[in-house]
């Protein structure tokens, strides 16, 4: 029961084409950072529905954070966090969803931000190695405009992947509409 939100925006997602990996609630909160390695996550999303869940989240954060050999953003929901509109920043999370709705477009945000910060990094990299080369030659150069060229590429579909969070969130109010319609 605790779980049905998560799931629902891991059906959400899944049908918008990000990969998903629906866990469930019962990993043991240790074996998370594997997990998270060993199907190379990049985010992760936390729900609590009571406030006496909220310390095991801020210790799976807190896990994930010290012994996660990659970086992984962590984005967290449920009633529990509904009370202290603060407490998603005090248990370590990178961003906080009061709904499925608000949640499309954090993750969106959080996972596009940093994407494309990670992608503006090796930009930033690739014109070094560029500009401190002894001579450029035409397949550095090429190399260079090939990773320009992923970046854009990755910034449109990143915005492709906002538009279809916007697109489920509409789909979503108007199911939600139609059940308050049924249930009168």
């Amino acid at each position: 029961v605790h779980d049905v939100g998560l799931r629902a925006l891991a059906d959400m997602y899944q049908l918008a084409g990000w990969r998903v990996i629906f866990v469930g609630a019962d990993v043991p909160m240790l074996d998370l950072p594997t997990l998270l390695v060993f199907f190379e996550a990049d985010l992760l999303l936390l729900g609590a529905t009571l406030a006496t869940h909220v310390p095991r989240v801020e210790q799976a954060i807190r896990s994930i954070r010290e012994r996660c050999e990659r970086p992984v953003r962590v984005v967290v929901g449920g009633a529990a966090f509904d009370e202290a509109p603060d407490l998603w920043t005090r248990v370590g999370s990178d961003g906080y969803a009061p709904t499925i709705d608000q949640a499309l477009d954090v993750v969106a945000e959080v996972a596009q931000d940093d994407r494309i910060a990670r992608l503006e990094t090796e930009k930033q990299e690739a014109a070094w190695r560029a500009a401190t080369a002894v001579e450029k030659t035409p397949q550095l150069e090429e190399a260079v405009a090939s990773r320009d060229r992923a970046i854009e590429e990755f910034r449109r579909a990143s915005a492709a992947h906002v538009d279809e969070a916007n697109r489920l969130r509409a789909a979503v109010a108007d199911q939600s509409a139609l059940v308050a319609e049924l249930e009168e």
